[in-house]
């Protein structure tokens, strides 16, 4: 399992200079995640709703679920899963 975090930043840069309709960030091999993960989620939400997109955060579960419960980020961001 992998940690979602700081070191995704790369990608998310890359992703932010782009225009999709749909955006999914999948969690399925996430383990963790760290704040500066849940800032640049933010960030792509901000960007989604000035493209008029839609943004999916796709199978969290465990402590990553958790920590979107506790930051209300259910009820910012559309949760989905494979079950």
């Amino acid at each position: 399992m992998g940690y979602f975090d700081h070191q995704v930043r790369p990608q998310f840069s890359e992703l932010l200079t782009t225009t999709h309709k749909h955006y999914v960030i999948d969690f399925a091999d996430a383990s963790a995640i760290d704040s500066a993960a849940l800032g640049m989620l933010l960030m792509l939400k901000e960007r989604a709703d000035d493209q008029h997109a839609s943004l999916s955060l796709h199978n969290a579960s465990g402590k990553i679920l958790r920590v979107f419960e506790i930051s209300n980020f259910d009820k910012i961001f559309q949760l989905t899963s494979d079950s």
